[in-house]
Formats: structure tokens, C-alpha cells, sequence
């Protein structure tokens, strides 16, 4: 889906180079469900491909994610009429961060529509972006990120999916910048 993001990513994660927290950014909200689905099991995997990082889609962690039985998952999204997360249930859910686990497994927090946390939600959820966990990944999924407090975003690495985008050659850009300009 996206051939220049995934081998970064999956390098990360065959050197054991996690972020703690992933902010992803896109305008399509079914893609970064999509990404939320596939990074957690990349995450949780047990036994990725050594050289290329792919889950293996055998162990444990990753029938239980596809399956959504794996209890390590944690997943926030807005409910309620309001459409907003609240600050108890971010609390709820660094509640469960900061619990033990199995040995050997990974925790993961995907909140869906990050965007729609209360303003004093994501003032509680910083203290876990500040200091997470051990052996945890936090994923934030958003359409808006500017509606995200800038220390939210600050503390996570950006990984953009947007699919409305577009490039041109470095031909076409020389033909039309002096058009451009002179408007």
C-alpha cells in the first residue's frame, strides 16, 4: 500500500528499534484502520521474518490479533453520541498499559480518531507518552492531527498515509512555477 513506508518500518522492527508511540496520519480513515490492524501485529509478532519484518502470522500473538482475542490489545475510539474519548476512558486504558504481563508479550494501545480525545484527556494521556512502559506501543490514528495538542504530537514519530496526494515530475514543476508565481 505504501512501498516507500513499510521497509523503514519493518527494519525498525526486525533491529528492535520501536518507537513507543506512532502517530499516524492520513485522510482516509479505513487505511489507518488498516495500518492500526497490521502495525499492532508487526508489533506483537513473536517471530517476524528476519530479514524483511513481516509478521508470521503463526505465533500466539498474531491469530489472536487477527482473531481479536489478544488481551495485550488495548483499542480506543470515540463513542457515545458525543463522539469524543474521555479522560476516563485514557485512564482506563494506561490503566491497563502499566499492568504485568506474560513474558514475552507486547502491549499495544491503538486509539482510533485520536483527534476526538477531550482537550483534558489528552493532558492525562501525555504522562504515558512522557514515560511509557515498558515492552508497550501506542498507535494514534487521525484524520485532523491539528486537533491534536502539539505536545501530543510531538512526543510520537508521524507516519503519514495520505492517499490524496500528488507528485510531478521535475519537468512539469519548471513549466509551471513562472505560472504560478506571476498570479
Amino acid at each position: 500500500l505504501f512501498p516507500d513506508l513499510w521497509p523503514m518500518l519493518l527494519h525498525a522492527r526486525v533491529r528492535n528499534k520501536l518507537s513507543h508511540a506512532y502517530l499516524a496520519v492520513g485522510d482516509d480513515t479505513a487505511t489507518l484502520e488498516k495500518f492500526g490492524h497490521f502495525w499492532s501485529k508487526i508489533c506483537a509478532c513473536q517471530q517476524p521474518q528476519r530479514n524483511e519484518g513481516e509478521p508470521c502470522n503463526q505465533c500466539g500473538p498474531c491469530l489472536k490479533i487477527e482473531n481479536n482475542s489478544y488481551h495485550e490489545l488495548y483499542k480506543l475510539q470515540p463513542a457515545s453520541k458525543s463522539r469524543q474519548i474521555t479522560v476516563d476512558e485514557v485512564r482506563a486504558c494506561e490503566h491497563q498499559l502499566n499492568l504485568a504481563t506474560e513474558a514475552g508479550q507486547h502491549k499495544i494501545a491503538v486509539i482510533y480518531e485520536a483527534d476526538r480525545m477531550t482537550t483534558q484527556a489528552q493532558n492525562a494521556f501525555l504522562k504515558t507518552l512522557e514515560e511509557p512502559p515498558p515492552n508497550v506501543t501506542m498507535i494514534l490514528l487521525s484524520t485532523q492531527p491539528k486537533n491534536l495538542l502539539p505536545t501530543i504530537r510531538s512526543r510520537c514519530q508521524t507516519i503519514s498515509l495520505l492517499t490524496n496526494k500528488r507528485s510531478y515530475s521535475d519537468t512539469l514543476c519548471r513549466q509551471i512555477m513562472p505560472a504560478i508565481s506571476q498570479l
